[in-house]
C-alpha cells in the first residue's frame, strides 16, 4: 500500500513539473519551452543618514538598464528624483515641494528633455487624532498637464480609524476614471 501512495504522489509530482512549462504549438509540432525568470540587480549607494543617494539597476546579464539619483534638502526630504539610462541620458526628473507641516505640496514630473509633463498640486490634507497620536491625512490634490490645465484629480477615502480604504481618480469634468480599494 505505501508502495502504491509513493508512486501515485512520484507521478502526481512529474505532471505537476511539466504542467507549469509553457507549450507552443507550431504548424502541428509540439515545443516545450521553459522560462527564464532571473532578478535584475539592483546596486544602492546611501548617505550618512542611510538615506539612498543614487541606485543602479542591472538587467540578469548586469547590464546597466537604468541609474536613479536623489537629492535631499535640508530637511532630509527629497527634493529630486532624476532617472539615467545606461549612458547618463536624463530619462525623467521629479522635483518636490513640501509645506511648513512636511506634507508634499507640489511635485512636478519632467521628460528627457527636461520639458515639464505634469505637476502634481493643490494637495488639501485633513489633521486627524489616531491611537498613535496625530497625523495629516491626504484628502485630494490635482495634476495639471504640460498646458497647466487640471486633467486629472485624486481623492483619498479613509475609514472611522482613518486607515485609508480607496483612492479614486476623477476627470476635469468629474467622472470617476478609477477606484482603487485596499
Amino acid at each position: 500500500m505505501k508502495r502504491i501512495i509513493a508512486l501515485f504522489l512520484a507521478v502526481i509530482c512529474f505532471v505537476a513539473v511539466f504542467a507549469g512549462c509553457e507549450k507552443v504549438d507550431r504548424n502541428g509540432e509540439t515545443e516545450t519551452t521553459t522560462l527564464k525568470a532571473e532578478m535584475p540587480e539592483i546596486e544602492s549607494t546611501y548617505n550618512k543618514e542611510s538615506r539612498t543617494m543614487k541606485t543602479v539597476y542591472r538587467n540578469p546579464d548586469g547590464e546597466i538598464t537604468s541609474i536613479v539619483v536623489v537629492i535631499y534638502n535640508e530637511k532630509k526630504q527629497i527634493e529630486k528624483e532624476s532617472t539615467y539610462d545606461k549612458d547618463d541620458n536624463l530619462v525623467s526628473m521629479i522635483t518636490y515641494k513640501y509645506d511648513e507641516n512636511s506634507n508634499i505640496s507640489e511635485q512636478a514630473v519632467y521628460n528627457s528633455e527636461a520639458k515639464l509633463e505634469y505637476m502634481y498640486k493643490d494637495y488639501e490634507y485633513k489633521k486627524v487624532k489616531t491611537e498613535n497620536g496625530e497625523k495629516f491625512i491626504k484628502l485630494k490634490h490635482n495634476r495639471y498637464n504640460s498646458e497647466g490645465k487640471v486633467d486629472t484629480v485624486f481623492k483619498w477615502e479613509y475609514d472611522e480609524k482613518y486607515n485609508c480604504t480607496a483612492m479614486v481618480t476623477y476627470s476635469s469634468d468629474g467622472k470617476v476614471l478609477t477606484k482603487n480599494e485596499f
